[in-house]
């Protein structure tokens, strides 16, 4: 999925697992995408398994599983490597501008970019898409989008 697609929008890039502990954040990533995408935000998923091999299935498995378990209508790119040398560039150019601690360190990492695709803020996998230090920084996000 070309991330130019949501070129001027903020995101909420979110690595997942579907056989992760945390996958009940799904249902929670779906309600931040209803509260904000009509305001401009982009809930991504990003499947991925680099992480205990919670993520074994393949792209249509994994969007079909969200669709019917979750019914998230939210973007999910395809299944992505998001450390190491075969990370997705996204993660790659973060890992170098900002360093390692920016990274993913397990499933459900999230991190937030403003309208012009710098680097915002990071949460932990425990942190939950709906906590309110994560709606904050997205409300106050949305008021930097433009067309």
């Amino acid at each position: 999925m070309p991330l130019n697609r949501f070129q001027g929008q903020p995101i909420l890039v979110v690595n997942t697992a579907t056989r992760s502990r945390y996958a009940h954040q799904f249902s929670q990533m779906e309600k931040v995408w209803q509260d904000y995408h009509n305001s401009g935000l982009v809930v991504l998923a990003v499947p991925s398994n680099d992480f205990a091999d919670k993520e074994p299935g393949e792209d249509d498995v994994i969007e079909s599983f969200l669709e019917q378990q979750y019914r998230v209508n939210f973007p999910i790119s395809r299944k992505e490597h998001v450390c190491g040398r075969g990370a997705h560039p996204l993660y790659r150019r973060l890992a170098e501008e900002m360093g390692n601690d920016y990274l993913p360190r397990w499933n459900f990492f999230k991190i937030l970019f403003d309208s012009r695709g710098e680097y915002v803020r990071t949460w932990p996998s425990a942190v939950d898409p709906t906590d309110q230090a994560i709606t904050h920084a997205i409300e106050l996000n949305l008021q930097s989008w433009v067309l």
